[in-house]
């Protein structure tokens, strides 16, 4: 059994309310039995899934960009392909050391001691 929706039109618009919440709409088709507002339309779509977490290859970065990039275990790759052929025949690639990112309050410390410094140069050089 199809429920009945309460219906008017107004000003040659039809006016239709929302099956779910019961609120008034405006400018709907005229062949249209029962309407369903934006608001609950929204709240049914699920949320989206969270994006994967970030797992390390252990590989260091931009190694699959590598012209030639050769592990700890001897593997060897071609631009991010293994070549198994090659196994073993290379030495492993130098890894480069990660730079070491000084606090921001290390700098301004930094800073600071080194304005001090010129200032009493300035003071010593002015007194002669």
């Amino acid at each position: 059994m199809s429920k009945k929706w309460k219906s008017s039109f107004v000003k040659e618009t039809h006016v239709l309310p929302c099956r779910k919440c019961n609120r008034m709409f405006k400018e709907v088709a005229k062949n249209v039995v029962a309407y369903e507002c934006w608001i609950c339309f929204t709240g049914n779509i699920p949320d989206p899934k969270p994006a994967t977490k970030y797992v390390p290859s252990g590989h260091p970065r931009g190694w699959k960009w590598m012209k030639e990039y050769v592990d700890k275990d001897g593997n060897v790759y071609h631009k991010g392909v293994e070549q198994p052929q090659l196994k073993g025949t290379l030495p492993p690639t130098p890894r480069k050391p990660k730079k070491k990112k000084r606090k921001k309050s290390q700098i301004i410390a930094e800073k600071v001691a080194k304005y001090n410094q010129n200032k009493k140069r300035s003071r010593r050089s002015s007194r002669k």
